[in-house]
């Protein structure tokens, strides 16, 4: 048996009704799904900053504003347009990610 509070029957009717509404209608809902080349970028960006937190600090704020600022400057990349210019910045970010995970590297070169 469920108790009623204060005999209001429509009493979590009431409560649910707008937070149905707010959930329906939130940005959350509305986020656009992610295209495969993204998925794989976004996945780089996370790999790459992970592979940072373990340099030391000095290099580290370096490295991160490295990959920050090679993510950022590709940005406006088209992927219907630009899909082998991504493809290929997305192989050559894995090695890059895979020089980083080297524990003997300590910091990055320039931008050359």
């Amino acid at each position: 048996m469920v108790a009623k509070l204060g005999g209001d029957s429509d009493f979590g009717e009431t409560l649910w009704n707008p937070l149905k509404e707010i959930l329906r209608t939130s940005s959350l809902s509305m986020v656009p799904r992610l295209s495969g080349l993204a998925k794989q970028a976004l996945s780089l960006h996370r790999a790459l900053l992970r592979a940072a937190r373990v340099k030391p600090e000095e290099a580290r704020v370096a490295i991160v504003s490295r990959i920050r600022a090679e993510f950022e400057g590709r940005r406006a990349l088209d992927p219907m347009r630009d899909m082998q210019q991504i493809e290929h910045f997305i192989r050559a970010g894995r090695k890059q990610l895979e020089r980083l995970r080297d524990p003997n590297v300590k910091a990055v070169a320039g931008s050359g």
